[in-house]
């Protein structure tokens, strides 16, 4: 699918929403310099602790920003997302 996207002229592939899609495996096994954005947990970011966010966005940023291609994101829409989670992520 990435392939025929990059075909279209896609830039990038955003959002990448980690509740259909493991960005991980993703970045790793796909032969694209296409950046992906997002997989930040959207409920996460609505519901979790200020240290789960944190360390999750920690963790991304650590497994995926390595060689560049990464733009830290929630992994959808942002609607129900209090200014508390934005600033911790941060």
């Amino acid at each position: 699918m990435i392939e025929d996207m990059i075909a279209i002229g896609e830039k990038a592939i955003h959002p990448i929403d980690p509740t259909s899609i493991d960005i991980e495996e993703l970045k790793h096994t796909s032969k694209t310099d296409l950046p992906f954005f997002g997989n930040i947990s959207n409920e996460l970011l609505e519901n979790g602790s200020p240290r789960e966010i944190a360390d999750l966005t920690r963790m991304r940023i650590r497994k995926l920003a390595p060689g560049g291609g990464y733009c830290l994101g929630s992994g959808n829409s942002q609607y129900l997302i209090g200014p508390k989670s934005i600033i911790i992520v941060r």
